[in-house]
C-alpha cells in the first residue's frame, strides 16, 4: 500500500466509526451495549491482526532465526481460535490492535515518501495508538464508553466530533504528497 492509500483508509476506518457512534446509540443501543464483548466481529478483526502482525515478523526472522517462520505461520491460526475461545472483549482488544498496527504501518509510509510536516502527522497517530494500548489492556472502557454514548447526546456528540475531526486531518494529510 502507499502512502495515500493506508492515509485514507485509516481516515476511512476513523469516519466509519465516527458515524457508527453517531447514528448506532440511537437506532441499535443493544449492539453499542454487546460490540465491545462481540466474539464474532471481533474473531474477524484478531484475525486480521494476527495476520498483520504475522506480516510484520517474518521478515524480521534472518539467518537462525529463519528456521522459526513456520511457527510463526502455524501460530496464527492457533492464536486466532485461541484468542477466539478464550479472551472476553474480543472486539475491543481487536480494535486496539487495528488502531496500532495501522498507525505503525501509516508512520513508516510517511517516513518512506519523507512527508513533510510529519511531526504534525505523527502526534495524533501516536495519540490513537496510545488509545489502541488502553483498549488492549483496559478493554471495559470502550463498553463504558459505548454505553455513555448511549445514555449521554453530549458524549456521543464530543466522540464523533473527535473521531470526525481525525477522520477530516487524515484525509487533508493524504492528498497533500
Amino acid at each position: 500500500m502507499t502512502y495515500r492509500q493506508i492515509t485514507l483508509l485509516f481516515a476511512l476506518l476513523l469516519g466509519a466509526f465516527a458515524t457508527f457512534v453517531t447514528l448506532a446509540p440511537v437506532r441499535w443501543p443493544h449492539v453499542m451495549r454487546s460490540l465491545p464483548r462481540d466474539k464474532r466481529v471481533g474473531g474477524v478483526l484478531g484475525s486480521i491482526c494476527l495476520l498483520a502482525s504475522a506480516f510484520y515478523v517474518l521478515p524480521m526472522l534472518e539467518g537462525d532465526m529463519e528456521r522459526f517462520r513456520p511457527l510463526v505461520v502455524l501460530a496464527v491460526p492457533v492464536l486466532a481460535i485461541l484468542c477466539h475461545v478464550h479472551l472476553d472483549y474480543l472486539f475491543a482488544r481487536a480494535f486496539g490492535g487495528i488502531l496500532i498496527l495501522g498507525v505503525n504501518y501509516m508512520l513508516h509510509m510517511a517516513f518512506v515518501v519523507n512527508l513533510p510536516n510529519r511531526l504534525l502527522y505523527a502526534v495524533p497517530a501516536y495519540a490513537l495508538a496510545i488509545c489502541g494500548m488502553v483498549l488492549i489492556a483496559c478493554p471495559w472502557r470502550l463498553r463504558d464508553l459505548m454505553e455513555k454514548a448511549v445514555d449521554q447526546v453530549a458524549c456521543r456528540h464530543r466522540c464523533a466530533a473527535v473521531l470526525g475531526a481525525l477522520c477530516l486531518f487524515y484525509v487533508l494529510f493524504g492528498f497533500v504528497r
